[in-house]
């Protein structure tokens, strides 16, 4: 193990975004989608444990990534943009905004891809934990950052009226297509 996962348990990447949808590439057909609100790729190292889940839903409930001005402003003209040939129209980002406070959505990634480290032309993972204790990992932090997520805007509100909080699938190939409203991609090791 190189130095850095020596120390860290796990390395997030967190992307704003106005929109996402991650398919499986297996039998299941699991699809997972987000309005807007943040990707976050999740990549367990081999000393990860049930702390780091609670390090990654701080990190993540705290991070001051998505937009949060609330000030009422002229909508943007419409853009335009062509898919597959054809122009449409590519409405503004309507913020979800209700009671001063900004709504945004979740998706969780499982991305072991990030423990990579490249020896030679190859790359290698044997700094990343294992794939069963990783599946465990990851579906206790979806249950975690679900329920704190659910709860710190129940806390704000009084009701629940926040965003979603979901996740792919641990293990599996998936498919990412992601609608991004500018270079918000930042990278943590926990």
């Amino acid at each position: 193990m190189s130095n850095i996962q020596n120390k860290v348990s796990c390395r997030l990447v967190i992307q704003q975004c106005r929109g996402a949808v991650l398919k499986s590439d297996t039998r299941t057909n699991h699809a997972a989608q987000i309005e807007k609100g943040m990707v976050v790729y999740v990549c367990f190292y081999k000393n990860a444990t049930e702390k780091t889940i609670d390090e990654i839903v701080t990190t993540v409930l705290n991070v001051k990534l998505v937009e949060e001005d609330g000030v009422e402003v002229e909508d943007p003209p419409i853009r335009k943009k062509i898919i597959d040939g054809v122009e449409v129209e590519d409405p503004p980002i309507r913020k979800k905004i209700i009671d001063g406070i900004l709504k945004y959505d979740i998706l969780l990634v499982p991305q072991a891809t990030l423990g990579g480290k490249l020896k030679g032309n190859s790359i290698q993972y044997h700094s990343n934990i294992d794939k069963a204790k990783g599946l465990q990992l990851f579906a206790a932090l979806a249950a975690a950052l679900a329920e704190k997520y659910n709860a710190h805007q129940v806390d704000k509100l009084c009701n629940n009226m926040g965003g979603i909080v979901t996740a792919g699938e641990y293990g599996s190939r998936q498919i990412l297509s992601i609608d991004t409203n500018g270079p918000f991609t930042h990278v943590f090791d926990l």
